[in-house]
């Protein structure tokens, strides 16, 4: 995972060029096909399937030669046939699941859940590069007043508020969020906007239990020294309105510290064996399960959210590396040595821009 090219020209990207293998790579400047408009990247953010696509023996749902990352904030520069010419010179971030509006969940409106999704990152070019060409339909303009670190946030925030609208959370709810990685962050930031009381947060990370209080954590707990179902149930009296697993491996502690007909929201993934002991427990508390997988028609309201309250999710981006610095971006996603969100950002800005 070290290969790097030299003497860059018009347009690099980091590509996985074989199972295991990142290379930055130069690549033909992209044209905009019909209803496409080529963005010059401003800054993408690194996620857990970044990490999985570089761990994965097989390169499993990535195409090899493909250029990474699909939290995308970027800047119009160009389109094809079919685009106003007044999208040129606005800010977008980029909704990377290009659905393909024919399979039975897309005829359904369970536009997360496509058969067939074409990939922005995994199966067509992404952003942990200088330019990406989207389909129109899959960006969302972001407002003058927001920072480009910020809005760099809307494509993970609009999948925590998915999880969010599935959950029902509303004024008054508690809520453990089990990790304070980037999601469990987002997840906290949100429920300190809505009003939840308790928020509380279970992660075995000092640094990032500050962050996670610095966003709106009313009470951290460390797994590692004391037990997060307990501590749940003492601060909310019982047990918390709505749990989630960020992570993909708290499903248990999910639901025993969830109150009767409490929600338990599973996000993260995992590949350790799932074993569902307290099925008992679901059944006799009444408790819903729901597994939340990406957005749905969240994207711009995640823009929005960003736009008003950009302070309270500022503090979650806390690493930011030039392209040329990408080991050291990978090498800080792959060791867990981040607290918040990881973004690469090009060593070439727009017109404009500054480093963010």
């Amino acid at each position: 995972m070290v290969t790097q090219m030299s003497d860059a020209k018009s347009n690099r990207g980091l590509v996985l060029a074989a199972p295991g293998e990142l290379e930055l790579r130069e690549k033909d400047r992209p044209a905009p096909g019909h209803g496409e408009v080529l963005l010059e990247v401003i800054a993408c953010g690194l996620c857990g399937t970044d990490a999985h696509a570089v761990r994965s023996k097989t390169a499993a749902n990535v195409v090899l030669g493909t250029t990474l990352g699909h939290e995308i904030v970027g800047s119009a520069i160009d389109h094809g046939p079919g685009v106003p010419d007044d999208v040129v010179g606005q800010r977008f971030v980029v909704l990377p699941n290009i659905r393909c509006e024919q399979c039975n969940p897309c005829r359904e409106g369970l536009v997360n859940l496509c058969d067939n999704f074409v990939h922005i990152g995994s199966l067509r070019d992404g952003g942990i590069g200088e330019y990406v060409t989207v389909p129109l339909p899959y960006l969302v303009p972001v407002p003058a007043q927001t920072p480009d670190r910020v809005a760099a946030l809307a494509e993970p925030l609009g999948c925590a508020l998915n999880g969010i609208q599935e959950g029902g959370w509303k004024p008054g709810d508690s809520a453990l969020i089990m990790g304070a990685g980037p999601i469990g962050l987002l997840f906290t930031a949100v429920a300190k906007l809505s009003d939840v009381h308790p928020i509380i947060v279970s992660e075995p990370s000092p640094t990032r239990r500050a962050l996670a209080q610095t966003v709106g954590a009313d009470v951290i707990i460390d797994p590692m020294a004391s037990d997060p179902v307990e501590a749940t149930r003492d601060a909310t009296n019982g047990g918390a309105t709505v749990t989630v697993d960020s992570v993909g491996h708290q499903l248990r502690t999910g639901i025993l510290s969830a109150r009767k007909g409490g929600r338990v929201l599973l996000f993260g993934l995992d590949n350790r064996p799932l074993t569902l002991e307290e099925s008992g427990e679901i059944v006799l508390r009444g408790l819903s399960i729901l597994g939340i997988f990406i957005s749905r028609n969240t994207l711009p309201r995640a823009v929005s959210l960003l736009s008003k309250h950009a302070e309270a999710f500022s503090p979650i981006v806390t690493d930011v590396y030039p392209l040329s610095d990408w080991t050291s971006a990978f090498d800080r996603l792959l060791s867990g040595g981040a607290d918040g969100k990881i973004l690469v950002q090009p060593d070439r800005k727009p017109n404009g821009a500054t480093a963010i």
